[in-house]
């Protein structure tokens, strides 16, 4: 929830990226090299950027969070 969110960023946490998703990643990455000339390379690079944007999308939250906050420095 938004309220378990704003209390980690107030105390400085960040929620660690889980063994599963760092799974995930790999055999995103691994199938990427392996289907460099197959057409599905590029849904596999699709979902590589989605990841990539919901993490920039994380850390824009944290830092706005940290702005309001007047943590940010």
């Amino acid at each position: 929830s938004l309220d378990r969110l704003v209390a980690l960023v107030e105390a400085g946490n960040r929620e660690p990226v889980s063994t599963g998703h760092q799974a995930l990643l790999r055999r995103l990455r691994a199938l990427f090299r392996d289907l460099t000339l197959s057409p599905a390379a590029a849904f596999v690079f699709l979902a590589l950027v989605a990841i990539d944007i919901a993490r920039l999308r994380a850390e824009l939250l944290r830092h706005a969070l940290l702005r309001e906050s007047g943590l940010a420095s």
